[in-house]
């Protein structure tokens, strides 16, 4: 695993300007996984960009520590914290897959001091899956039940979220390097 995340921009720069052929760690993968992430890429900007507001950042593949892995993506939202996994493939919201997001947001959530203050969600996106509404329900410590979507209606789910539960803004380079002193 590289402790390296691939990609940090501004929401308005990855929905309007991105340009993935400019992104270069994703020359450092092999032909199956660049293309793995150029599609989850696009499956991001495609919902993305239907937000109404395109202030927020960015983070794709987001180291979590040794054991952990990385978490696919990270967008901050009007002061939300939505961590997201993405399965391309999958037709259906797996167990596994749903307490696997919960648990990897969990353990960002106590990983810094700055955390226990933000709202997180986990999000799990299947992108052949049917969508699934669920309800809003969140831990005393502003964390989220993992909510799961096939991808076509993470704009809504986001917006959703953001008008219900009011924050500050996050300061994301600020809150990357607690996460990178913490893990």
């Amino acid at each position: 695993m590289t402790e390296k995340i691939l990609l940090n921009t501004p929401l308005y720069t990855f929905c309007r300007q991105l340009d993935t052929a400019n992104i270069t760690d994703l020359s450092l993968f092999t032909p199956d996984t660049k293309q793995v992430w150029l599609d989850k890429i696009a499956l991001l900007r495609k919902q993305l960009t239907a937000l109404p507001h395109l202030a927020g950042q960015v983070i794709l593949r987001l180291p979590m520590g040794l054991e952990s892995g990385e978490v696919d993506a990270v967008v901050f939202y009007r002061g939300i914290i939505f961590v997201i996994q993405l399965e391309l493939e999958s037709t259906d919201y797996k167990a596994s897959s749903i307490a696997r997001v919960y648990q990897t947001t969990r353990q960002l959530k106590d990983l810094t001091t700055l955390n226990k203050e933000l709202y997180m969600v986990p999000v799990l996106l299947a992108a052949k899956a049917k969508p699934q509404a669920g309800p809003l329900a969140a831990s005393q410590d502003l964390l989220f039940d993992t909510m799961c979507d096939s991808g076509e209606y993470l704009s809504a789910l986001i917006e959703h979220f953001s008008n219900q539960f009011k924050a500050d803004e996050i300061d994301a380079e600020n809150w990357l390097v607690q996460h990178y002193r913490s893990i």
